[in-house]
């Protein structure tokens, strides 16, 4: 009797059939494991440089009271410019209310390394090697301190309601609040209407991102919109849009219907952009 050692063509073509099948059921939830990763790894990373500006704050304080997070001096005003000897500097008065010049207080101070504030996803972002830190070294934006049109150029607490002078200064040091938004990932879209992020289509108008409370909690948001907002003593807001800075009154109360407290900026602008990113987009 003869004896059959291979494979037949119908054979082989079932098993590689099988295979071919198991690949495309498989391919899918390993991307979104991948994925799922991807966003740990950045809402881990947020969630660092939260805890760099808390530690940060212990001593950056006057008194017994609660210290403040970097970018802000022991007194609550905004900290002044890093010498020119400093490793990581900002260029220019404007960049001392703007994310870019916490991020050189930090890492001068060795809160962490340039790579750590740098989305996984981030997929053109630089590494800052000294000098001035612009936006193109980091992915993550930072609560608003508020505009230059103080008395001194510059924000300062004495104005608490003033959303054109401060912004959300007060929420910018150890309130330990579950309800203020103070990190997140960027707006990378052009505007308020056509949001957008890293983790989305650019000006699609979908954003999703991480978003860091003040207790350091984190989560990965599918909407630039977080519900109950409060800052310092400001009313609750509802629904609150993370890039968009409502009109309060002398009370601290929404001057219209639609006021909003969250500001979470990345450089010039509510939309949470400056010129460094936009620069990327060519």
């Amino acid at each position: 009797m003869k004896i059959r050692n291979g494979f037949t063509l119908i054979e082989l073509l079932v098993v590689i059939s099988i295979i071919a099948l198991l690949i495309g059921i498989l391919l899918p939830t390993l991307g979104t494991a991948r994925q799922t990763a991807r966003q740990m790894g950045s809402n881990t990373q947020l969630r660092g440089i939260h805890q760099a500006n808390v530690v940060f704050a212990q001593g950056n304080k006057t008194g017994g009271g609660d210290g403040w997070f970097a970018g802000l001096s022991p007194s609550g005003d905004i900290a002044e410019e890093p010498p020119a000897t400093a490793t990581y500097t900002v260029a220019g008065p404007r960049a001392l209310t703007m994310p870019r010049h916490r991020y050189a207080l930090l890492l001068e101070d060795n809160a962490f390394t340039p790579e750590y504030i740098i989305s996984p996803v981030d997929e053109d972002a630089v590494e800052a090697t000294g000098g001035d830190v612009v936006a193109i070294n980091f992915s993550y934006c930072m609560s608003s301190l508020g505009n230059n049109t103080g008395s001194d150029g510059y924000a300062s607490v004495v104005n608490p309601f003033d959303p054109q002078s401060t912004g959300r200064i007060l929420g910018w040091g150890e309130t330990l609040s579950a309800s203020e938004p103070v990190l997140s990932d960027i707006n990378t879209g052009q505007g308020l209407n056509t949001v957008s992020s890293f983790w989305t289509e650019e000006d699609s108008g979908q954003w999703e991102g991480g978003v860091v409370m003040n207790d350091n909690s984190v989560s990965f948001s599918s909407s630039h919109l977080v519900e109950n907002t409060r800052f310092s003593n400001f009313v609750t807001i509802p629904e609150d849009n993370l890039f968009f800075d409502g009109d309060l009154d002398a009370d601290g109360n929404n001057a219209r219907p639609d006021g909003k407290n969250a500001l979470l900026v990345f450089g010039q602008g509510v939309e949470g952009r400056d010129q460094d990113r936009l620069n990327r987009r060519d």
